[in-house]
């Protein structure tokens, strides 16, 4: 397999990934050169306007998203072939207006702008980053946003940005091993091996042990076996029992 097709398939199988761990559980436009944070004052209100329903959480409030998506996000949206009620933008921008911390959404917007090289699309009302800065502010406790906006930052080559959203989403995930895992297999894209063996080692400890992540880290020549504790079984790192506190320096 040619290298850009293994980089491609790596980056679907995360998606996949990431996307799973939702079912179980933003500022100035961007060049590709431009590294400042996005402002509240540019990315706007969370809100919806002058109606009084929403915004919903993407995780609590599936009837009335399930209408919302019937009219704006339909298979053509979803695939970046059409818009379903305006543009895809314009229907991008409607669902996250509605929903801020929609996963699928936010992780769709990440594939839109590659596909585009980050430039604005047609009825998109904030620039890309405006939409996470949005999600966060809506629901700050939700860990798949973090993790959605690392990926984001990453692909922007941010990773230093991107590190500090990823020890939030692991601080919030708490015990969720799913979470955990799937944290370790951002690590492992960004090329972040000892983070991702900490994370590996912590999904093992608490009861989630697949073997993409361990296969990853094997391959890059960076798998070690978790230390044992004093009656032989597997120890989880301290540094993966007490994560860095959010938004520290990475």
């Amino acid at each position: 397999m040619h290298t850009n097709e293994a980089q491609s398939t790596r980056s679907r199988r995360l998606l996949r990934a990431v996307l799973s761990v939702a079912v179980v559980l933003s500022g100035a436009a961007h060049n590709a050169e431009a590294q400042s944070q996005v402002s509240v004052s540019a990315c706007g209100p969370v809100g919806v306007g002058s109606t009084t329903e929403g915004p919903y959480d993407y995780r609590v409030d599936h009837k009335r998203i399930r209408f919302i998506e019937s009219n704006h996000f339909n298979p053509q949206v979803q695939a970046l072939i059409k818009g379903q009620s305006s543009s895809i933008g314009g229907d991008l921008s409607f669902l996250l207006t509605f929903v801020p911390n929609h996963h699928k959404a936010l992780l769709l917007l990440i594939t839109f702008g590659e596909r585009l090289k980050w430039t604005q699309p047609y009825l998109l009302k904030y620039p890309y980053e405006c939409w996470y800065d949005r999600a966060i502010r809506w629901r700050p406790d939700d860990p798949l946003v973090h993790m959605i906006y690392a990926m984001y930052l990453d692909k922007r080559s941010r990773p230093n940005d991107a590190l500090p959203e990823l020890r939030t989403a692991a601080a919030l995930a708490g015990d969720n091993g799913f979470t955990q895992y799937n944290i370790g297999l951002i690590y492992l894209e960004m090329k972040q091996y000892d983070l991702a063996l900490t994370q590996a080692h912590k999904a093992q400890a608490l009861g989630f042990d697949r073997p993409a992540l361990r296969d990853g880290l094997k391959a890059a020549g960076k798998w070690q076996e978790p230390p044992a504790d004093s009656e032989g079984t597997a120890a989880t790192p301290a540094s993966a029992s007490a994560p860095a506190a959010a938004g520290s320096a990475p």
